[in-house]
C-alpha cells in the first residue's frame, strides 16, 4: 500500500514515514510540508492513502483534503491535529477524511489503522467507496 505524508514539522514527518516504514507492505512514496508541494507530489505518487496534518504553516489542511476528494474520491484520508476538538473533526470528515486523530495521542492508531486497510485493500482492491470505521484504542 502506498502512502504520502503531509505534515510541516519536519521533526514529526520523519516521525511518521519512520512508525509507517515498520509496517510490512507499506511504502512512504512521498511526503510534503504544504498544500501546493504535497498535489504535485500526490499526483507523481499515486498514493492509495494520504496522512494529512489540517494546520500547515503554508495552506490549509482541510481545503487540501476537500480538494484531493474532489479530484481522487477514491483515495482514504487521515487527517492528523494536535487540537482534537469536535469542530476540527466535523470539518475534516465534511472535506472527506476518513480518519481524523489526534496527533499528541493517536499516532499509535495509525498502525493499527493502516493494517486494517492493507487488508481492505487486498480483499476489494485499490479502489473503496466505503468509510472504515476502526476502534483503534
Amino acid at each position: 500500500m502506498k502512502v504520502l505524508v503531509v505534515e510541516d514539522s519536519n521533526l514529526l514527518r520523519q516521525r511518521l514515514i519512520n512508525l509507517l516504514r515498520e509496517i510490512a507492505g507499506l511504502e512512504v512514496v512521498g511526503e510534503g510540508q504544504d498544500s501546493q508541494g504535497s498535489l504535485s507530489t500526490l499526483h507523481e505518487s499515486k498514493p492509495q492513502v494520504v496522512l494529512i496534518d489540517i494546520h500547515l504553516s503554508k495552506g490549509s489542511g482541510v481545503a487540501l483534503i476537500k480538494r484531493i476528494k474532489l479530484e481522487h474520491e477514491a483515495l482514504t484520508i487521515i487527517a492528523l491535529s494536535d487540537e482534537p476538538s469536535a469542530i476540527y473533526q466535523k470539518r475534516c470528515t465534511a472535506a472527506g477524511a476518513d480518519f481524523f486523530l489526534d496527533k499528541t495521542t493517536g499516532l499509535v492508531g495509525i498502525k493499527k489503522i493502516m493494517v486494517s486497510l492493507m487488508k481492505e485493500f487486498e480483499t476489494s482492491g485499490y479502489k473503496s467507496d466505503k468509510t472504515l470505521t476502526l476502534d483503534t484504542a
